[in-house]
């Protein structure tokens, strides 16, 4: 259980970065992180993005690499959405609910894949 502990800790990582924001959030900008949780909120039904997330998490063995992808499609399309280049119906807010849906299932995801490879 340890190996399993010690080889997790960008897993736990995110996902004390995600409560991190809710709770700084709450405090600094309710409004925003209102927003961003109700639309991460409906994402979670949408099947394929949730799907996509467990699979990049479970199936890709270093999540490192999963992490640093999924921030590098953030900060493009915050950059593209922001110039108004492309994806004028998207939001920030938006974009900040798909990454953290994105991160917390695929850390979940990476966190059983390494508990199954433990046993």
């Amino acid at each position: 259980m340890k190996a399993i502990l010690l080889k997790s800790k960008l897993n736990f990582a995110v996902l004390a970065s995600i409560l991190l924001f809710i709770v700084m959030g709450k405090n600094a900008y309710p409004a925003f992180t209102q927003s961003v949780f109700i639309s991460a909120d409906q994402l979670v039904s949408d099947l394929i993005l949730v799907f996509v997330a467990i699979t990049l998490g479970a199936f890709i063995a270093n999540f490192a690499i999963v992490v640093l992808g999924c921030l590098t499609a953030f900060v493009v399309a915050s950059i593209l959405v922001y110039q108004g280049l492309v994806f004028q119906y998207l939001t920030q807010d938006y974009l900040v609910a798909v990454l953290i849906v994105v991160l917390g299932f695929a850390a979940i995801a990476n966190l059983y894949r390494q508990y199954q490879h433990g046993q």
